[in-house]
């Protein structure tokens, strides 16, 4: 079960016959909206246009690059396309339905801007829900494997829960972090606390079973790493580097 469903969500979504299905779906409520029903003239434009509609869109969806994208690692960038992609297949059944059916046929540029954010809507919550789900589904087996502390609550500490998290490889599960910044103690990172600093540690160690502590940065002072290497040694502890890093090959 678990091997099928890590198959299902692993796929780069937003294949072009599921667009088609909204595609559909937004002009169809916003033909209702603008029109205020389905009936009569209404359902015969909206028949005869349906397959202009769905070639003009799928059309620009392939030209500009939509199914080229990968939504697993979606940030900033790819709701700009998507936002670009969406605008402009909207634009071109503006003016192709124009031409074919007339500027005012359905209603003026107020059919063509309602059935862009519903669009929007339909393509973009699509994706991202797949994205959630399957970062869910990484997160819940992660909470299955060993327990660990990350040293370090800062940019590379965030680096390593990510990577943890969204690589379903690794058996860890990330209980907190320590960090040297007092002020940090109580807060949140991506939804982990960061528990106290190193001179925490036995207290965290009573309340939590930890297997092991991963340091996320170099750049802790070597006192430090030589207390906390000390102090894991005793309580039987492993301890792991996390490294992120370019090398250069000779």
């Amino acid at each position: 079960m678990h091997l099928i469903q890590a198959s299902f969500l692993s796929k780069e979504w937003g294949p072009p016959h599921i667009d088609l299905i909204m595609i559909s779906f937004s002009a169809y409520i916003s033909c209702v909206l603008i029109f205020g029903g389905f009936e009569g003239q209404a359902k015969a434009l909206f028949i005869q246009a349906l397959p202009v509609i769905l070639f003009c869109k799928i059309i620009v969806f392939y030209v500009l690059g939509l199914y080229k994208g990968s939504w697993t690692f979606s940030s900033f960038e790819e709701i700009i396309s998507l936002f670009g992609v969406v605008f402009m297949s909207s634009l071109s059944i503006f003016f192709v339905l124009s031409l074919l059916f007339g500027a005012g046929s359905f209603g003026g540029p107020a059919f063509f801007v309602l059935d862009f954010y519903l669009l929007l809507t339909f393509v973009g919550g699509f994706r991202f829900a797949n994205r959630i789900l399957d970062n869910y589904y990484k997160r819940s087996l992660a909470q299955k494997g060993k327990e660990v502390l990350i040293y370090g609550a800062g940019y590379r500490g965030s680096a390593v829960l990510k990577e943890i998290r969204h690589n379903g490889t690794y058996t860890f599960s990330p209980i907190g972090f320590i960090d040297d910044d007092p002020y940090k103690k109580g807060m949140l990172l991506h939804g982990c606390p960061i528990l106290g600093s190193l001179g925490d540690l036995e207290n965290i160690l009573r309340k939590n079973e930890i297997s092991e502590v991963i340091i996320s940065t170099a750049k802790i002072e070597k006192e430090k790493i030589k207390k906390l290497i000390e102090f894991c040694k005793e309580k039987r502890i492993i301890i792991r580097q996390f490294e992120h890093r370019f090398y250069k090959f000779p």
